[in-house]
């Protein structure tokens, strides 16, 4: 009978013992901190295929893998994410296009420091382009004049029958008056020029004045 008690002793004693374990390992797993899913993954690897299809592994970026673009890898070779190849034309299409928004603004900076707004380009248009006309009205009645002084010249040389008549002082007159004309048509060309260019470069200036206003 004692044998009987001390054997069941020994099995009540060894299941509260598992128990206690079993408590003591539930607890432990309880308290054990979980993976955190939400964990942002590192970059580790960065892997890009050349024009062979071949797969080149490097843990730094690297002038091809910007050429060819590249995966991004963490440290279990799973994707994070491409990246694209570098592309020259759109860079360069970009770079263009930054520098031209610059200019602008250069311009604008500039074109508000010298008129303020586009009522007074307006008036410095007009004031601009009435001195040029004038110019260019001086510089037609000095070509009239000119012209009028040749035909007194060649009248005077007809008077002269034989070239050896006539005066040096008269022929270096009608040499000079000639290179006059000459020098006049070009000046009236450049004032007309000039009053176009001028006219042109105002309305530009104008419309953008306008245009932020």
């Amino acid at each position: 009978m004692l044998k009987i008690k001390t054997f069941a002793f020994y099995i009540y004693s060894s299941y509260f013992i598992i128990s206690i374990l079993t408590l003591i390992s539930l607890h432990a797993l309880a308290n054990t901190s979980p993976i955190n899913s939400a964990t942002i993954p590192q970059a580790t690897w960065f892997r890009y295929y050349d024009q062979n299809g071949i797969a080149n592994l490097s843990n730094t970026v690297k002038p091809a893998h910007i050429e060819h673009g590249y995966d991004i890898l963490d440290q279990n070779m799973i994707l994070i994410r491409k990246v694209s190849p570098y592309n020259k034309n759109t860079y360069k299409n970009n770079a263009a296009h930054r520098e031209k928004i610059v200019k602008q603004q250069q311009l604008d900076l500039k074109y508000k420091s010298a008129y303020g707004n586009s009522k007074t380009a307006v008036t410095r248009r007009d004031e601009h382009l009435k001195a040029l006309s004038l110019q260019l009205k001086n510089q037609q009645l000095e070509l009239q004049q000119l012209q009028k002084n040749h035909l007194l010249l060649k009248q005077q040389i007809q008077l002269h029958p034989n070239k050896q008549g006539i005066p040096k002082s008269l022929q270096i007159a009608l040499v000079q008056n000639e290179k006059n004309i000459e020098n006049s048509k070009n000046n009236i060309q450049l004032l007309q020029t000039r009053y176009r260019q001028t006219n042109v470069q105002y309305d530009t200036i104008i419309n953008r004045l306008k245009s932020l206003e």
